[in-house]
């Protein structure tokens, strides 16, 4: 009897502990969470995209097969209406003498102005040396940037300057003499010159010496023309393919307003205004532009959407500039909370938020994606809708990150 006993209590033993097993198993997968605190910070608001320059471009087409052009103006420089933009020379000959006539037209004017009295009065010879050494260092940087039309003119600079410290040093030296000898030059190589022929814009604006194919395409008034999936086809394509393969061409960037088209995450647009400032890395020529929101075009229910971004400066590689990746960056720092992406949660109610540890239980926080990477969102720190604002994520909360069975008024 005392066996049959025994054995009874030793079944209900294991029994016993089998149930509690078990319980710890379940208490293990419905219980056991992984948790973050939130915190409030400063969060620069970024994305990378991908877009197209609009820009209202006038195209100057001239044959100059087998012959030299030279561009007067630096591409991306501002130029006047009527501005002669370039010259077309016969020959290499004819591009080399009027080099050399235009380098001894410079050093004539300066010389004479030199050699003017009043050009010299109350000059300091000790500023004269220390503007020598400060055009002789930009002129290093522009000869390691290669840059041409900048090279020319400190040449020019320090040219002048090395004259008017002979001047000042040497009171008795008579640059006329000099002068008149190139006056002679000059006349020499202009006997046995043919004229070249002026390239003369009849519109004003920036300079550009590249011909995409797109000057038509993507003109300002056509920014609207494609929509998400159309504007995506698009610049899948390759610029290149639209390059046409006609004569040389040159162009003039005619409207102030110069506009980036780009797909960006809806989430990125919602909540911001019109003029909101941005600064926009262009990657393919590395320059960081300033800009500004001037217009969007959001589907809420889509991932993406169009944002379109006025261009507040123009550089030379700039105007040369169709289509490329950019990295978009808020000018402004925003406050906000940092939340990793395995927290995100939908309620019955289908809205979006984080399960929160309030007490001995779990609480819904609602919360406002303001941009999002590949493994946290960020969400802002004001909610949008006030009247809900003891329902959202609250600085120094602490969220659930990995856990099973989530739900309001949860026990933990």
């Amino acid at each position: 009897m005392r066996s049959f006993f025994l054995s009874k209590f030793f079944i209900l033993t294991v029994f016993v502990c089998l149930l509690a097993f078990a319980f710890q198993i379940y208490m293990a997968f419905n219980f056991s969470y992984e948790t973050f605190t939130v915190s409030l910070s400063k969060i620069e608001k970024k994305i990378e995209s991908c877009g197209v320059i609009y820009k209202d471009e006038f195209i100057l087409n001239f044959d100059a097969k087998g012959m030299i052009v030279k561009n007067m103006y630096p591409v991306g420089d501002k130029i006047p209406s009527n501005a002669v933009v370039a010259r077309i020379y016969k020959n290499k000959d004819d591009a080399i003498k009027f080099e050399n006539i235009s380098a001894l037209e410079e050093e004539i004017k300066d010389l004479e102005s030199v050699q003017d009295e009043t050009s010299s009065q109350n000059v300091d010879i000790l500023d004269v040396n220390r503007q020598i050494q400060l055009n002789y260092v930009n002129l290093l940087n522009e000869i390691k940037d290669k840059d041409f039309f900048k090279v020319c003119e400190g040449k020019r600079n320090i040219t002048l300057l090395f004259n008017t410290k002979n001047m000042l040093i040497n009171k008795g030296v008579d640059y006329a003499n000099f002068i008149e000898k190139l006056k002679l030059e000059k006349q020499n190589i202009e006997s046995g010159i043919n004229n070249p022929e002026d390239v003369i814009s009849s519109e004003s604006g920036y300079f550009a010496d590249n011909i995409d194919g797109l000057e038509s395409e993507c003109c300002v008034q056509n920014v609207e023309k494609l929509n998400l999936e159309e504007f995506i086809d698009f610049i899948k394509k390759p610029i290149s393919s639209y390059k046409p393969s006609n004569n040389y061409s040159l162009k003039v960037i005619t409207n102030p307003i110069v506009l980036f088209k780009a797909v960006v995450p809806t989430n990125f647009l919602v909540g911001t205004k019109i003029g909101q400032s941005y600064k926009i890395k262009f990657k393919d020529i590395g320059e960081e532009i300033p800009a500004n929101l001037y217009d969007m075009f959001i589907d809420i229910d889509k991932k993406y959407s169009l944002g379109v971004f006025s261009l507040n400066a123009m550089t030379e590689k700039l105007a040369r500039l169709r289509k490329s990746d950019v990295e978009i960056t808020v000018d402004r720092e925003l406050e906000g909370f940092k939340v990793p992406k395995e927290a995100l949660r939908v309620n019955n109610e289908n809205e979006v938020g984080v399960y929160a540890v309030e007490g001995i239980s779990l609480k819904f926080r609602l919360i406002d994606i303001l941009s999002e990477n590949t493994h946290f969102i960020i969400c802002a720190a004001q909610p949008k809708d006030m009247s809900k604002i003891r329902r959202y994520l609250k600085n120094f909360d602490k969220i659930i990150v990995k856990g099973r069975n989530l739900y309001e008024n949860k026990p933990i």
